[in-house]
């Protein structure tokens, strides 16, 4: 059986995140305005949420490195989706990434 840790890590570096996306309406006229990015783990196992993953990461000192595959994956099929280019894109950011020695201003 594999620990915790190796299970973290093939969900990181096998990359078993799929994006989805949650649309935001406008409460004036009920129009899509936006979405809001959201990561879920490919078949969930031992970690079975993202939540649960991004405490994962910032234990083992991967954040920059999960963030890095959830925007990754985020902006690939955001791309591919048919939407009006008014529509804005909401990515959720976890704030422990600004103090990862990987971070870079202005990346988001």
């Amino acid at each position: 059986m594999r620990t915790l840790k190796e299970n973290f890590m093939d969900i990181l570096e096998n990359q078993r995140i799929r994006p989805v996306f949650q649309p935001i309406v406008s409460l004036k006229d009920g129009k899509i305005i936006g979405y809001e990015a959201l990561s879920r783990i490919v078949e969930p196992r031992e970690i079975t949420c993202s939540e649960e993953l991004f405490h994962l990461a910032g234990i083992y000192g991967k954040v920059w490195e999960l963030e890095q595959v959830c925007r990754g994956k985020i902006l690939e099929k955001y791309h591919g989706l048919k939407r009006s280019e008014r529509q804005k894109l909401f990515l959720n950011v976890n704030p422990i990434v600004i103090h990862d020695k990987e971070f870079r201003i202005g990346f988001t």
